[in-house]
């Protein structure tokens, strides 16, 4: 409606600011009303979209079913969507690799639980919970919480990594978390030991994957190296290793190490950490050339007191060891609401004895203490004291000061001597044979699923066999949990829209309905800027065109116009000089007016024509001239001209 009102307002012949004062109006009455457009036209759309996808799943549903049922409906429908779209197909991969496992039905013939004592948890090969990603699709799963479980089994052939570059890569599923336990694996040195009589002794070379319990929260990679002279074993650590994925989906870890010494770990194909093996392990795989002597021992007159006290200091005369460090502040004073008769704290007057009381056993009872409620009113209650502040003369007990020490030698250090366990391996790369690879773990989480080992030395197979496994089973678990993502987002929306609409039936008030639409628009600019951007540009255009329409343009003056002006005005002093002079001045100029009335009828000259006083000027000097061509112009007419002249310009 002010829509509509506004238009004739705008067309109607009104002042140029009143016009575009009225075009502003315009424009953010126009602003509104777009916006208003758009958000019912976004909303009807979403509508339209779920009014849409709900016949497409309930062809044969009643109208009237309730939204929870249709939830469920959708919750028990679209898994079997999402499986029947892709099926597990084993893939075919070959090459040089010491293991391939995709736990097909014949992986009982190759991994063989530990047969020691301490392994009580049982492992299962199943699907996993939903979304599985791929249906039929299996993996090794950990059967049992805070149990230990240890399960391994041998490789096709030794792994010897010398002169090569080695890959580790499997799958790891946390389907109920990880909150202590770790879910790596290791790379058990060659032995002749059978696999199930593994244990958590059991030498390997290397040990890669998850770990997480407490603070620590690491994708483990270390490696077990031999000093060459000493024949000794160390662990060596990866120094700042990266961080595990804690969601309950399948992630992708890949260890690849090439024979140059470099490594680069990778989560879901996403480098994470690189290095060297020779310089981001701790210890380092080379020891120092040299170590301290152990036979060296400080001198017993070595000075390592670098600052000694000034013995020949003496305490000032001014310092005053006794001053407080606080003083009451003497500039202070009481407030005047200060009340000195009342306690801080009164017995409560609600408080009852307790019926139970016995006051020969109990003693007399008294009521517990509140503060006093008056109190709070005021400044303070009971008597006033001073606030301390700290004392300028404070200086506190006397030391001397320190002065460089002249007999300090600097820090003392043992001789350096050739460490004799000193060697150089420049190809820690070169890592110790394997023969089999196991879980050895001890987790509060069971639902730990393992999938899609690939233990090898060609890095571009294992992204080939990634491709194949791990991709197509993740995008297909992130497509089950976008969709659950977007019935929760659904569902908030659906509540957000309901509080809105129930807003804007309860806004009684025009005051009201126009604070809930404009938490409406508020919330909209925020989900939409691009969109309300475009809206404002598009009244910014409707205005400007509005404006330049409703401009009125100054029509160019011809000849004849100016040639009727000038006849008009000869005719009027022609007149004038015809009547007596003796005629009051004001009927001469109440005549002249009314003249005046009549020839600008009788010319029609437009407003937006009349000229500005330079012309007009010029106009009345030429009409004077032609009248004095037939006589002088009496005096009575040259003041009704001037008169006039007055009327017209006005």
């Amino acid at each position: 409606g002010l829509f509509v009102v506004t238009i004739p307002l705008n067309c109607s012949g009104i002042q140029q600011t009143d016009m575009r004062s009225s075009n502003l109006f315009l424009f953010f009455l126009l602003s509104f009303v777009l916006l208003h457009h758009f958000i019912d036209a976004h909303e009807g759309h979403d509508h339209h979209h779920e009014h849409h996808d709900h016949h497409h799943d309930h062809d044969h549903e009643a109208e009237d079913e309730d939204d929870n049922q249709h939830e469920e409906h959708l919750e028990e429908e679209e898994p079997v969507k999402k499986r029947a779209s892709v099926k597990y197909n084993a893939p075919n991969l070959s090459g040089d690799f010491a293991l391939v496992e995709t736990f097909d039905d014949t992986w009982s013939s190759r991994w063989m639980p530990s047969k020691n004592s301490k392994y009580t948890g049982k492992w299962e090969v199943k699907e996993g919970d939903e979304p599985v990603g791929i249906p039929g699709d299996k993996g090794l799963t950990v059967g049992n919480a805070a149990k230990h479980h240890g399960i391994a089994a041998p490789f096709t052939k030794i792994l010897d990594n010398t002169g090569k570059d080695l890959v580790v890569q499997y799958e790891v599923r946390l389907q109920n978390l990880l909150d202590c336990g770790g879910a790596y694996m290791k790379l058990l040195t060659a032995s002749n030991e059978k696999v199930e009589d593994f244990h958590d002794k059991t030498p390997y070379t290397i040990m890669f994957g998850p770990d997480k319990c407490g603070v620590t929260n690491k994708v483990h990679f270390i490696f077990r190296h031999k000093n060459p002279k000493t024949g000794v074993v160390e662990e060596k650590h990866l120094k700042n290793p990266p961080s595990i994925k804690s969601d309950k989906l399948s992630h992708l870890y890949t260890l690849v190490v090439k024979k140059d010494n470099s490594f680069e770990i990778f989560i879901d194909q996403d480098s994470v950490r690189k290095g060297s093996l020779l310089k981001d392990f701790d210890p380092p795989v080379n020891p120092p050339e040299t170590i301290d002597d152990p036979t060296d021992h400080k001198p017993d007159d070595w000075v390592d007191e670098k600052e000694i006290r000034d013995v020949d200091a003496t305490k000032p005369d001014d310092w005053d060891e006794d001053a407080p460090r606080e003083i009451e502040d003497a500039d202070a004073e009481k407030p005047e609401d200060w009340l000195d008769d009342e306690p801080e704290y009164v017995s409560d007057p609600d408080a009852k004895m307790p019926e139970d009381w016995d006051e020969e056993e109990d003693g007399s009872w008294e009521a517990p203490k509140i503060a006093n409620p008056k109190c709070e009113a005021a400044s303070g209650c009971g008597e006033w004291k001073r606030p301390t502040i700290r004392n300028p003369k404070y200086k506190g007990k006397w030391s001397a000061p320190m002065i460089p020490n002249p007999a300090y030698k600097g820090e003392w250090k043992p001789k350096q001597i050739p460490n004799p366990d000193y060697f150089n391996d420049p190809h820690p790369a070169n890592f110790a044979p394997m023969d089999s690879v196991a879980f050895e773990l001890w987790t509060m989480n069971d639902g730990i699923a393992f999938d899609n080992i690939l233990i090898g030395h060609d890095a571009k197979a294992a992204q080939k066999f990634a491709k194949e496994t791990w991709k197509v089973k993740k995008a297909a678990q992130d497509s089950v949990e976008k969709a659950k993502e977007g019935k929760s987002k659904k569902t908030v929306e659906d509540h957000r829209k309901a509080d809105e609409k129930l807003q804007l039936e309860n806004a009684r008030t025009l005051q009201e309905k126009a604070v809930a639409y404009g938490k409406i628009a508020q919330r909209y600019v925020k989900q939409n800027p691009v969109l309300v951007i475009g809206t404002s540009f598009a009244g910014i255009i409707v205005l400007v065109i509005l404006t330049f329409l409703r401009s009125p343009a100054k029509p160019p003056k011809s000849k004849e116009s100016s040639s009727r002006a000038k006849r008009t005005a000869a005719a009027r002093a022609d007149e004038s000089a015809e009547e007596p002079e003796s005629e009051p001045e004001e009927t001469a100029a109440g005549t002249g007016a009314a003249e005046g009335e009549d020839k600008a009828q009788d010319t029609a000259v437009p407003d937006d024509s009349v000229p500005d006083n330079d012309n007009q000027l010029t106009t009345d000097g030429d009409t004077e001239g032609e009248g004095q061509k037939g006589g002088q112009v009496p005096e009575g007419a040259r003041k009704r001209r001037g008169k006039n002249r007055k009327d017209t310009l006005a």
